[in-house]
């Protein structure tokens, strides 16, 4: 949350009867993070009765505890507030900070998921590389690389929005070039989520795509989200769908396709409504690249036009073929009853929800510098 721009607190506020003869007021917020401490502060001069600093207020996350913490700790949150010589306020707070890989399911967080998506962990840079041969191979062209859709050229979408099928099929096989990696040379297994040891039902941690590797094993989140980086790095448009207990993800065929579906619903008539502060439904806002249940049929109609396509990434585990796990993909989404939502990574990107910067120990690596 802290990462994107979210408040640190549920509500800060200033009040003063008679702003007008008040003396400025300094205000210092410090998150204490081992041997650094991540600081705020500012002069703020009271132009009216209430000072609201709630979205002002923000924190560095560059230390080292911050990026790199593997269980959840109990650190202080200190606030002074001081007008001249007198101080008005100075109190530490418990705070408690969770491990940077966990991700909490609910209806604040679970709209930072894109943020998990990490296409310059150096294992998602590694099966890039290693999918180049496939991608050769299977657009039968020895210079062939990842130029997402630049080999479907401007001029092949007609005035109704369609596009020549064998255009599409070069977008469909470098798609294919990395399932054919991570399943030929990666040769992944399925493992349940770690330990989260946290109270709250909707928290899970999420093993990174470097992690993934040196284990060779992922649960169905963390497979789906090492595919969809993978297809983010090589500028082919991922989505990530939530359904009951379950994650896979997906892709658009073409650029146009996506600015369609983000035009048709440009009220946002199927985006989540996320609490974001956690304190009433006053507070909920809109996040459009989190489309709620509201936006299965829009969903299902995309994938029977051919322009969205879901895949079964946990069929990985199971030596199954591209064409199948798409097939298990379009069935996993075809039970409205199932269907929670869509996270649409190139909006989140838009909207500046960008990756984690976490500290990689090369150990889970797999041998990748």
């Amino acid at each position: 949350m802290l990462h994107n721009a979210q408040p640190l607190f549920r509500r800060f506020v200033l009040s003063c009867e008679a702003p007008e003869r008040a003396d400025p007021v300094d205000v210092e917020v410090a998150v204490h993070l081992g041997d650094e401490e991540a600081r705020f502060e500012r002069r703020v001069v009271m132009a009216h009765e209430r000072e609201n600093l709630t979205r002002d207020i923000h924190v560095p996350l560059t230390a080292d505890v911050a990026r790199g913490v593997h269980e959840a700790i109990n650190t202080s949150l200190q606030v002074r507030v001081r007008q001249g010589g007198r101080l008005l306020y100075h109190d530490s707070h418990r705070l408690r900070l969770l491990p940077v890989d966990q991700w909490r399911d609910n209806r604040r967080d679970g709209q930072w998921l894109p943020s998990f998506v990490l296409p310059r962990d150096p294992a998602v840079v590694r099966a890039v590389s290693q999918s180049q041969r496939y991608n050769r191979v299977l657009r039968d062209d020895p210079t062939a690389g990842f130029e997402g859709y630049q080999c479907v050229p401007d001029a092949a979408l007609a005035a109704d929005g369609r596009i020549d099928e064998e255009l599409l099929r070069g977008v469909d096989r470098q798609v294919e070039s990395i399932w054919a990696t991570l399943l030929h040379d990666w040769q992944l297994g399925y493992i349940n989520p770690p330990p989260s040891y946290s109270r709250q039902l909707d928290s899970q941690r999420l093993r990174m795509p470097s992690t993934v590797l040196a284990e060779r094993a992922g649960t169905c989140i963390d497979l789906a989200l090492l595919f969809a980086a993978c297809l983010e790095l090589v500028d082919i448009y991922p989505v990530v769908f939530l359904l009951e207990g379950h994650a896979l993800p997906g892709w658009w065929r073409h650029p146009s396709f996506r600015e369609a579906y983000m035009q048709m619903t440009g009220n946002y008539s199927g985006a989540v409504r996320a609490d974001a502060s956690g304190s009433s439904a006053a507070n909920a806002q809109t996040v459009p690249w989190h489309a709620g249940r509201a936006s299965w049929d829009e969903v299902r109609q995309l994938i029977a036009e051919r322009k969205l396509v879901p895949i079964e990434t946990v069929r990985l585990t199971e030596h199954c073929g591209f064409v199948e796990a798409i097939e298990s993909g379009i069935e996993a989404l075809g039970d409205r009853a199932d269907y929670d939502s869509m996270l649409d990574i190139i909006t989140a990107r838009q909207r500046q929800i960008t990756p984690l910067p976490l500290l990689q120990d090369l150990r889970d690596v797999g041998g990748v510098a």
